[in-house]
């Protein structure tokens, strides 16, 4: 999970990086391709880290939920720097209020896509891991056989 959860920051620091040398270079494809690649990994990301607690879970055989808030803090802190670098990407010569918050505002509704995406994937993940753990007629202990 760790490994996944650093590659993921990777990658966005990577497209982020990317944006911020597009704007000071005045290069609009470079800034262009940044953000998207951003806004993939937005959508993408949540269901990496979803995936990966969940097989993680099932190796440790513990809940899902306990991997949930280092990858919510870590969407979390992800999309505060994505907002710093979409409210400066106008410039930062001729800086408008109104113009930096409206971008925020944006960086702050991919961010709340995303911590959307991370709590769906993890719910129907962790249901999931709970009906394949549950037990049936077929893969129940007897009764003598429980004390271990």
């Amino acid at each position: 999970m760790k490994k996944t959860m650093l590659l993921v920051a990777f990658y966005h620091l990577l497209c982020l990086i990317l944006a911020l040398l597009g704007e000071f270079m005045m290069n609009g494809p470079m800034l262009q391709s940044g953000l998207y690649a951003d806004w993939a990994g937005a959508i993408l990301c949540p269901i990496a880290l979803a995936v990966a607690a969940w097989i993680t879970s099932i190796k440790s055989e513990t809940s899902l939920l306990k991997f949930y808030p280092g990858a919510a803090a870590l969407t979390g802190g992800i999309g505060l720097v994505r907002g710093l670098v979409y409210g400066f990407s106008g410039g930062f010569s001729n800086i408008n209020l109104s113009i930096v918050l409206n971008h925020f505002k944006a960086a702050m509704l991919i961010l709340v896509i995303s911590f959307i995406l991370l709590t769906v994937w993890f719910m129907i993940f962790e249901l999931t891991r709970f009906l394949m753990n549950r037990p049936t007629k077929y893969n129940r202990l007897s009764k003598n056989k429980k004390s271990k």
